[in-house]
């Protein structure tokens, strides 16, 4: 009885006209959820940080749209469930940031510095760190980074009870796309509340792609001072003997400020600014890196182009949550979600009972968002 209801389930999410299907092409599928809204109304984000906890996926600080004067960043936090299909205004961030370093820790979120607007065009970043706890929606003050150690858009990863923050902005000035590229890198531990110095970067990165696979972290492409200085290379960190190493297969296609999120040893790379072949310069590219073979794997383009985005992965799908349409700030309030095909996802450890399941559960938020 049990097969013939698993059976009957992945026929109706495979075959029926009006329901999602998981008979995915070789490239993967994009689709939508419902736009980022507060109060009711659309609310386009970009440069913010967005995490999973859950079934919530938070969406932190960023800037808003032009006001005529400035892009304002803003302290506001909301979040999305992925099973009711709503969003939720949370507590607000205790300072405002856009490039937030945002990581997530025993359910617990982790804001560890980022960048803060000096003036209308002038953002600096600041070493003021705090954690939010979800089940009481407050947040608690945490000890601030080392001094002259302050970054924004690190490439944030998390091992254990330690968020790595490789990289990253001292400042940027975005009237004249200047900007204080660093290579340096700390780490902090969620237990002790201590901060780490750790080898700098082979050379300075912001606006990373980034990915863990075994004892790795790799930091791929991103940009060196400035939007239009665009790069390919791929460093990894080894987490045993703390060194880096450089001899990896270079991204296709140069990329900054993309959104990515790693899936076994696939690590995902959405869109970014650099693409001087169209008056957006906006890539639509995803594509992954995979650690395991050390070779890039295309998918399908993005319908929406963005940068300036984060991700998050739920359920195997990757779900990124607004962005930058154009190079610069043109912000969007359209979350789009990415199913890369699943005979990838079986390479990389997934059963096909675990298939089954996940189709079992996705169902109700499958015909609720579509």
């Amino acid at each position: 009885m049990l097969s013939a209801v698993i059976t009957a389930l992945l026929l109706l999410a495979s075959g029926c006209e009006g329901l999602p299907t998981y008979e995915t092409p070789l490239s993967g599928r994009w689709s939508t959820l419902p736009n980022i809204t507060r109060d009711g109304l659309e609310y386009p984000r970009q440069e913010h940080a967005a995490v999973l906890v859950d079934d919530d996926i938070y969406v932190l600080g960023g800037i808003l749209p032009w006001n005529g004067k400035e892009y304002a960043t803003t302290n506001i936090v909301q979040k999305y469930n992925m099973i009711t299909g709503t969003w939720t205004e949370m507590a607000s961030m205790p300072a405002a940031l856009n490039h937030a370093n945002v990581a997530v820790v025993d359910d617990k979120i982790y804001c560890l510095g980022g960048l803060e607007a000096l003036d209308e065009t002038y953002w600096n970043a600041t070493g003021r760190s705090a954690v939010y706890d979800p089940t009481i929606d407050k947040w608690s003050v945490l000890p601030s980074m080392p001094e002259g150690r302050e970054i924004g858009s690190a490439a944030t990863l998390v091992v254990d009870d330690t968020i790595y923050l490789p990289g990253g902005l001292a400042y940027t000035n975005i009237t004249y796309d200047q900007e204080g590229t660093v290579s340096r890198f700390t780490s902090y531990n969620v237990r002790t509340q201590e901060w780490a110095i750790l080898p700098d970067l082979p050379a300075p990165r912001d606006h990373a792609g980034k990915g863990i696979y075994q004892d790795m972290l790799y930091i791929l492409g991103g940009r060196a001072f400035g939007n239009k200085n665009v790069v390919s290379t791929v460093f990894g960190f080894n987490l045993t003997s703390h060194q880096w190493s450089t001899g990896y297969e270079p991204m296709p296609i140069a990329r900054g400020g993309v959104a990515s999120a790693s899936i076994g040893s696939q690590m995902f790379t959405a869109g970014g600014e650099g693409d001087r072949s169209t008056p957006t310069a906006v890539f639509p590219e995803m594509q992954a890196y995979d650690a395991a073979k050390n070779t890039w794997i295309k998918y399908a383009d993005m319908p929406l182009p963005i940068h300036g985005s984060d991700a998050v992965v739920y359920r195997g799908e990757i779900v990124i949550p607004g962005g930058g349409i154009v190079t610069g700030a043109t912000l969007t309030p359209v979350v789009q979600t990415f199913k890369p095909p699943i005979q990838d996802l079986g390479e990389q450890g997934m059963s096909p009972m675990v298939m089954v399941y996940q189709v079992i559960i996705d169902l109700p938020r499958m015909l609720l968002t579509r």
